[in-house]
C-alpha cells in the first residue's frame, strides 16, 4: 500500500509540473496549491478540470472559489481577499483514492 501511495504521489507531482511548470522539487504532500505553488485563477480551474479527467475524479461538488483566488487579482487583492480554504497535494491524492474531490 505504501508503494502504491508513493506512486500516486509521484504521478500527481508530475501532473502538476506538466500542467503548471512548477518544479517537482517544490512539491510536497503538504504543498498548498495557491499559497505555496502560486496556482490560482484560470490556471487553477484548468488544473482541477485536467485532474478530474486524468485521474477520473468527480469534482461536481468542488467549489473552486472556496480554494482559489480569481485570475488577475493583484498581490494586494489576494492579500486582502484570500481563498477561504487551502487545497494541498495530499487533498488531491485523497480525491483520487476516494474518486471525489470536495
Amino acid at each position: 500500500m505504501e508503494r502504491a501511495n508513493n506512486i500516486l504521489f509521484e504521478d500527481i507531482k508530475n501532473f502538476i509540473r506538466e500542467q503548471t511548470g512548477v518544479s517537482t522539487k517544490r512539491i510536497s504532500k503538504n504543498s498548498r496549491l495557491e499559497k505555496d505553488l502560486k496556482i490560482y485563477g484560470d490556471d487553477a480551474f484548468e488544473l482541477i478540470n485536467a485532474y478530474s479527467k486524468k485521474f477520473d475524479v468527480d469534482v461536481s461538488e468542488f467549489e473552486i472559489a472556496d480554494y482559489f483566488s480569481p485570475e488577475g487579482g493583484t498581490f494586494l487583492y489576494r492579500l486582502i481577499n484570500p481563498a477561504k480554504n487551502s487545497l494541498t497535494v495530499s487533498d488531491l491524492e485523497n480525491g483520487v483514492i476516494k474518486g471525489k474531490l470536495r
